[in-house]
């Protein structure tokens, strides 16, 4: 019987600014102009008429919602609700199909933002194991975490800049013990060239060469 082939999943973490945008969109053009199928996503999601697209447009504009602030646990909760839902209706049906996913975010961010910001580790951790369990045995190939001195331009939490860092690494730290971790230091390389680098490993993890 053929196993059926599904396709990978590969995350961008890093605190905004650090340049996974543009990293993320040269990353999946290089892995569909080599005949690796793959498609960008984010959390929590800027698609019409998702949930995501909901939360975002919330934490990006309060005022516009009515709102002076939101509690910083609540963010993330939020947030862990737009991950599910993207997971479920968008992400596992790609990867299943045998498409890879190209996702700029991942839980990560709901912990190094969420402690960052004032929320309570303890709670915090029982929120993302909730999103982990809808994960199941899904896994990534590669998480690259991106860091950089500062922003490419200024950023609300540029005063905090240290600290998401400091936070990135060590989560980044951690959570190589699970799956393949690359920390890239997004400075002294074109696009170009960093799309190289980040796609050759890869191409190392994901044992494409040998699946050829």
């Amino acid at each position: 019987m053929t196993a059926i082939r599904t396709g990978h999943l590969v995350v961008f973490e890093g605190p905004d600014g650090v340049g996974k945008s543009t990293l993320i969109k040269a990353f999946t053009e290089k892995c569909n102009a080599n005949g690796f199928p793959a498609v960008s996503m984010s959390f929590p999601g800027k698609e019409t008429g998702t949930l995501g697209r909901a939360v975002y447009e919330l934490h990006h504009d309060l005022k516009k919602h009515g709102l002076e602030s939101i509690d910083p646990l609540s963010l993330q909760l939020l947030h862990v609700a737009a991950h599910i839902d993207s997971m479920e209706r968008r992400i596992k049906p790609f990867l299943l199909a045998g498409r890879s996913v190209v996702l700029d975010r991942f839980w990560w961010s709901t912990w190094v933002y969420g402690v960052t910001n004032g929320a309570d580790a303890e709670t915090l951790r029982l929120l993302i194991e909730i999103e982990k369990r809808c994960w199941k045995e899904i896994q990534p190939r590669l998480a690259v975490l991106l860091i950089r001195d500062a922003p490419f331009a200024h950023q609300p939490e540029h005063a905090i800049w240290d600290q998401l860092k400091s936070n990135y690494l060590t989560l980044g730290h951690l959570e190589s013990k699970n799956y393949p971790v690359e920390t890239f230091t997004n400075e002294g390389h074109t696009p170009v060239e960093a799309t190289e680098l980040l796609f050759a490993q890869f191409v190392k993890h994901a044992g494409i060469e040998d699946d050829e």
